[in-house]
């Protein structure tokens, strides 16, 4: 019989944290026109954070964005959006 020993990892490694949905936003703004600034959010979000104590040039994120998710509280606006003028969200559903 043989024992395989572990031993836990030490204190200020690397730790993972994977985005909760119904405590993650995405927002933006951006400038239209030079007039007005627009600002909207990206609701449908998944993504991970590896932080590294010892090393923060060894950290991370990751995050995907569905595209056909983002908001800027007006649909006509969305639409245009999602189409090929902009995100293409048909082909490219993934950001």
């Amino acid at each position: 019989m043989t024992a395989t020993i572990e031993t836990a990892p030490a204190t200020g490694t690397k730790t993972t944290w994977k985005l909760d949905p119904s405590h993650t936003l995405v927002e933006f703004s951006a400038k239209h026109l030079m007039i007005t600034t627009v600002k909207g959010r990206i609701t449908d979000v998944e993504g991970t954070i590896v932080s590294d104590e010892t090393n923060l040039g060894n950290s991370s994120v990751e995050a995907t964005l569905k595209a056909v998710s983002i908001d800027t509280r007006t649909d006509q606006r969305d639409q245009h959006l999602r189409s090929a003028d902009f995100l293409n969200a048909e082909l490219f559903p993934e950001i």
